[in-house]
């Protein structure tokens, strides 16, 4: 695929519980742990890398509703907040952008795919609303989603990190207490991914 490599460490993050999940094994802490730290020395030590074997446990329809809506949030949430709306044409290229630009050209049911992408995607929007609207946002609330954030996936928590620090420089009215505690999580948050 043109924006992400064909095989990473999303599918790496559940190798270790093949055994589980293709031949029935139970599940086990040791295997568990030794995933931890494959994933902390060998991967990015992102948060959905550590909650996907708990997922695989889980009945399958379970991340789907979440993946559903995670998805339906995006269209709808990230519609409203574009205002594209308006535009059947705006809304098709929108809708189009998610379906085309995230990394599952033939792997879109693949719950490794779905949980740090939809789902991170899905945070990041949140996030963003909560920072687009400040005074309606509960500040730790926006402050413990932002360290969330920035522990699920960098990518997303890079853009919105770079989007409180423009709003702060550029508009006064941003530079409040939300602003900078989000900020704050987020810079804590994603040197943990990368450690």
């Amino acid at each position: 695929f043109y924006f992400f490599p064909a095989v990473g460490d999303d599918l790496m993050s559940v190798l270790f519980f093949k055994d589980s999940f293709i031949w029935g094994k139970p599940f086990d802490w040791a295997t568990y742990l030794a995933n931890v730290r494959e994933i902390y020395f060998g991967l990015h030590f992102r948060l959905p890398q550590l909650l996907m074997p708990f997922m695989m446990l889980i009945p399958k329809w379970i991340p789907a509703v979440i993946s559903s809506a995670a998805a339906g949030y995006l269209l709808v949430g990230g519609s409203r907040m574009g205002a594209f709306l308006r535009s059947w044409k705006a809304m098709v290229l929108y809708a189009a952008g998610i379906v085309l630009l995230f990394p599952w050209t033939d792997q879109m049911y693949l719950i490794s795919f779905q949980v740090p992408y939809l789902w991170g995607a899905a945070l990041s929007l949140m996030l963003l609303k909560m920072i687009l609207a400040p005074g309606n946002a509960n500040v730790w609330l926006a402050g413990i989603l932002g360290f969330v954030t920035g522990f699920w996936m960098e990518a997303y928590a890079g853009a919105v990190f770079g989007a409180c620090v423009c709003l702060a420089i550029f508009y006064k009215e941003y530079r409040i207490k939300t602003i900078y505690i989000v900020t704050a999580s987020l810079a804590c948050g994603i040197p943990v991914s990368y450690t």
